[in-house]
């Protein structure tokens, strides 16, 4: 069995999709991965030696995740997704080694930075250091793309909730730092994930409105206090 799961999502993505294959691919650690990509999209996909495809209607991010977590089977699961690339050819080794040194540990994150998709500069970082388990009540949590758990943490607290169009991994966070799964995390000072901007949940439409709007319904779900007024809050930790 392979140590880590990577799930891919994609729908579309063209020459980005390439990217990211490539760069699973150059992980020194590729010989421990299990690369899954889950297909949304109406072109076809080309074919991608060692990559388990599976197509699937497109029913959201968070369907098409959930089926990447059902259908692997390596005891980590992580994710990058069909527009983005990891950072370095080394965060998934270095990432399995934080694992290996602790059995007790349930998941990591980093932090992550945006690039242009035209030009392919570095516009903006996100900075996962500056989070801490009581801004959820901001609606800031850490950047998803970089997290990797253990599967049996998603055995513990489900799978993503499909109901929720952009936040559903926020709505996620609130379940991984809730006090009563007690789970242990670690933050990895490091720059995990090279993201594309341009993708659903960056949208300014969409953080303006969808975005509000779900995650008040998020933060209402688990009984914490949930206002408009705190959830602005969160662009000055951005």
């Amino acid at each position: 069995m392979k140590s880590v799961s990577i799930i891919t999502i994609t729908k579309d993505d063209g020459a980005l999709l390439d990217n990211t294959v490539r760069s699973v691919r150059a992980q020194t650690a590729f010989d421990r991965i299990e690369h899954v990509i889950v297909d949304g999209g109406t072109t076809p996909l080309p074919r991608y030696e060692g990559v388990d495809v599976r197509r699937m209607p497109p029913r959201g991010v968070y369907a098409a995740i959930n089926e990447g977590i059902r259908c692997s089977s390596a005891p980590i699961v992580g994710m990058v997704h069909g527009n983005d690339i990891f950072a370095s050819d080394r965060v998934v080794e270095h990432v399995l080694d934080i694992f290996d040194a602790d059995p007790e540990l349930d998941f990591v994150y980093g932090s992550l930075v945006y690039r242009n998709c035209s030009s392919g500069k570095i516009c903006r970082k996100y900075d996962s250091g500056k989070f801490k388990p009581e801004l959820l009540d901001c609606g800031f949590g850490p950047a998803h793309p970089t997290l990797f758990a253990r599967r049996r943490v998603f055995e513990s607290v489900g799978l993503y909730d499909e109901s929720f169009r952009i936040s559903g991994d926020f709505e996620m966070w609130l379940r991984l730092f809730a006090p009563q799964n007690s789970f242990k995390w670690h933050f990895e000072p490091e720059v995990m994930t090279v993201m594309t901007k341009g993708g659903i949940s960056s949208r300014l439409s969409n953080q303006l409105t969808v975005n509000v709007r779900e995650k008040l319904r998020a933060l209402r779900m688990h009984g914490h206090p949930a206002n408009i007024f705190s959830l602005l809050r969160r662009f000055f930790y951005l």
